[in-house]
């Protein structure tokens, strides 16, 4: 067992990889939580009548270093291929997404927008090998204008509207203004990259909690101030509701949200300030609700563009057997765009379903002959996704070059990583590795 004590900072995808990276070469690690479960940003739903998440949702094929945590520690086992139609809304009708190998035989946009599509993955064939989806900086020679800068040509909109805008919206709650066109070719690579999406059967959040097994986990406990008291050791001040303690530790991972670390943290640099103050969040509220449905319907994901609703950005339909085996079940997720998420954020469960079910009425055309639901759940994520706006790959280079860190404070998250499961815990691995190269 190694001397050096470390503290994790953050339990979710991020921190708890890197407690398991540490922890794996025999360093003595506490993860602090402030919330009473792990997890972060994953948070896995488990009744008798199903299991579903209500934040990260599915892995893929190309996400490599989970794959391989899940193969060493048993949970492959719970993967579950997860096929769904897609399709986008226009004019009030759903226009059906074909496989990515036939996707220009859709009717939803024009030709002239077909043609603008095709340029662009151009772009992203181009610049294949610098698109790699296990270093995302590596994109920031494509870092230099937002997507609709990029795709819209005078007052021509159209596939932005109808295609990417919905697709940024469904997935990360982002908008065309504030995404960088390297975030563009990175989706459209991993978009026909990926062979399979998959579903974890026991929950997502097995993840966070299986790779904090070698660990202290510190529950419903909030970190208000990170102090360096000598070349050695941090004083880190820790609150719950039984009051303060403090705690020494030798290095410090923080793995909170970017705008979570000035609060805590105290002496940061002005390049650190600068850096963690540029970095904004998208925001979300989802409905998801339980039918025993006497038609069973297809699974569906259906994205909204903002011309068509403002306020709803996608909506999930999953059909299964329960948990208990005894019946087929339909779980339909409404999720809110990120137009109106931080808005609804703050409103009551009854407000946010109201809003999101009358926005979502295009569903009835697939869900047909429905009963009331048997049960309803609601989250809000006011700090849903990092937005990885135009600049944010040029100050990830700056990061990585290693203009950011000092000491032995490191950082981990999906705002470093990207902004998925994959990027998250490829982020707290290598964060860990960081720290591990301070300590020796």
């Amino acid at each position: 067992m190694k001397n050096n004590y470390i503290i994790v900072i953050g339990g979710g995808i991020a921190g708890t990889a890197a407690a398991y990276t540490l922890s794996q070469k025999g360093y003595p690690v506490t993860i602090i939580e402030k919330n009473d479960r792990l997890g972060g940003r994953v948070h896995s739903i488990i009744t008798d009548d199903a299991t579903f998440e209500m934040g990260a949702g599915f892995l893929t094929d190309i996400y490599t270093n989970i794959f391989v945590f899940l193969k060493k520690n048993g949970l492959d086992t719970y993967l579950q291929t997860r096929k769904s139609r897609s399709a986008v809304v226009k004019d009030g009708l759903l226009f059906p997404l074909l496989a990515k190998s036939t996707l220009l035989g859709s009717s939803l946009v024009s030709h002239k927008a077909k043609l603008q599509f095709i340029s662009e993955f151009a772009k992203t064939v181009a610049a294949w090998n610098k698109l790699d989806s296990k270093n995302w900086w590596k994109a920031y020679p494509f870092d230099k204008q937002s997507v609709i800068q990029a795709l819209t040509k005078g007052n021509d909109s159209e596939l932005v509207d109808y295609l990417i805008q919905p697709a940024l919206d469904g997935y990360c709650y982002w908008s065309a203004e504030h995404t960088s066109e390297a975030m563009l070719l990175l989706i459209l690579k991993a978009a026909f990259t990926r062979q399979h999406t998959f579903i974890l059967k026991c929950g997502l959040q097995h993840i966070p909690e299986t790779a904090a097994n070698g660990s202290e986990v510190l529950l419903s406990h909030e970190v208000t101030q990170v102090q360096k008291i000598s070349e050695k050791e941090y004083e880190v001040t820790v609150k719950n509701n039984r009051g303060t303690k403090k705690l020494r530790a030798s290095g410090i991972v923080c793995s909170t949200t970017a705008t979570g670390i000035p609060k805590v943290i105290k002496g940061l640099n002005d390049k650190q300030k600068a850096f963690f103050s540029s970095i904004h969040y998208s925001s979300t509220a989802i409905v998801a609700k339980i039918y025993n449905p006497k038609i069973t319907p297809p699974n569906y994901a259906i994205a909204y563009p903002r011309k068509e609703s403002k306020t709803i950005g996608a909506i999930t339909i999953v059909s299964d057997i329960a948990n208990n085996k005894k019946k087929n079940i339909t779980l339909v997720k409404l999720f809110a765009s990120g137009a109106k998420g931080k808005q609804l954020c703050k409103e009551s469960d009854n407000s946010i379903d109201s809003a999101l079910s009358k926005a979502a009425s295009i569903s009835n055309s697939i869900f047909k002959g429905s009963t009331d639901p048997t049960s309803r759940y609601i989250q809000r994520w006011e700090e849903a996704i990092p937005e990885f706006n135009v600049g944010h790959f040029q100050r990830l280079k700056a990061f990585m070059d290693g203009e950011i860190e000092t000491d032995k404070i490191v950082f981990a998250g999906d705002y470093i990583g990207g902004s998925f499961i994959e990027g998250a815990f490829t982020s707290g691995v290598e964060a860990a590795t960081r720290l591990e190269r301070q300590m020796s």
